[in-house]
């Protein structure tokens, strides 16, 4: 889904830019990737293992490795500097989205979804060719995809 709104936006940016062209057209590559969000902290005791793992996916074409620091671990005495507000909610709103009824750290979400499998990683997702066209007529843009 992320990789279909940075598409989009990316698309209706060029578009924007280049108003004098009638098409724009972009093809998604034949496999997305693999979204791997870790949910960690520094008064974690147990997340240094999982942050050196998470550090060795970068580089990766098929691998897109997120890192959020969360800070319901600062009331211990180790206040996390790189929490935010945001990245601890992140994780909230997630938990609920699957239905699960806490959050941890380290805590490892694999396309949406809780896995606690890591080192290993999930399946990939299944191949999703994508084609957008979007065609401009005056103020009126309109999108086919395909």
């Amino acid at each position: 889904m992320r990789t279909t709104i940075l598409l989009v936006t990316t698309l209706v940016t060029t578009l924007q830019a280049t108003a004098a062209e009638p098409v724009c057209e972009r093809h998604s590559g034949a496999r997305p990737p693999l979204v791997v969000e870790l949910y960690t902290s520094e008064g974690c005791s147990s997340c240094p293992p999982a942050d050196r793992w998470l550090s060795t996916l970068k580089g990766r074409d098929d691998l897109l490795p997120l890192a959020f620091h969360v800070g319901y671990w600062n009331r211990l005495g180790w206040v996390d500097r790189f929490a935010t507000r945001e990245t601890t909610d992140r994780q909230y709103q997630l938990a609920r989205a699957m239905g699960a009824p806490n959050v941890y750290t380290p805590q490892v979400v694999a396309q949406g979804h809780d896995w606690r499998s890591w080192p290993a990683l999930p399946d990939r997702p299944a191949p999703a060719p994508m084609t957008l066209s979007l065609r401009r007529d005056g103020s009126q843009v309109t999108a086919d995809v395909g």
